[in-house]
């Protein structure tokens, strides 16, 4: 979404292909909104600009950082290429960052677009990167263990409490009198015998 003046000139969507990651999806708004504005502003522009792109991606301005000397990523390549031409049509661009989900209304806006270019056919050129994360992916998944961690059990990270009159101590002594377990004992139940050994007599 390009805004000027507060007005909204256009809206752009494109897909990110069909193996996407995270990274790729965030690269490509600004990628696609660069390639518009090079559209927008005349190619022999002599009045200075200013440009500010918002994002709600850290690891893709991070990444920028960096600079278009040292760059190796081919995504980031790019859209430094974008940067560059943008500058040299009297242009001063700005990059900036906002928090995602938290009722920024254009952001949100934006995020309701990105929506609707994830429904769109995913026919574009497949990056290195995106192959190589969804391998990932899928060795990960195998061979994982079945979920056993307490919130994955329960649903939640704090459990309700059975009564909640006790306080934190009262609960965790419970804990361990139910567990057999004690902090200054070590485990206190043992295996129960059935039947009283012949040689046990009782005085």
């Amino acid at each position: 979404m390009i805004y000027k003046d507060g007005e909204l000139l256009c809206t752009t969507h494109r897909g990110a292909g069909p193996l996407a990651c995270s990274y790729t999806t965030e690269s490509a708004a600004p990628y696609e909104g660069l390639r518009r504005l090079l559209k927008i502003i005349p190619a022999n522009n002599q009045t200075p600009c200013r440009v500010s792109i918002f994002t709600d991606s850290l690891s893709l301005l991070t990444a920028l950082e960096t600079g278009p000397l040292t760059v190796k990523d081919p995504i980031l390549r790019l859209l430094w290429n974008l940067i560059l031409q943008v500058q040299r049509r009297k242009a001063r661009i700005r990059l900036q960052f906002i928090f995602g989900h938290c009722g920024v209304v254009k952001n949100e806006q934006c995020d309701t677009e990105a929506k609707k270019a994830a429904e769109l056919p995913q026919r574009t050129d497949m990056w290195i990167t995106d192959i190589i994360a969804y391998a990932k992916r899928i060795l990960k998944g195998e061979g994982t263990p079945p979920p056993s961690h307490r919130s994955k059990i329960t649903g939640s990270w704090n459990p309700a409490k059975v009564n909640p009159e006790l306080t934190r101590e009262e609960e965790t002594a419970l804990a361990h009198f139910h567990t057999g377990a004690s902090h200054c004992y070590g485990w206190l139940l043992r295996k129960i015998q059935t039947h009283i050994p012949s040689w046990l007599s009782l005085v």
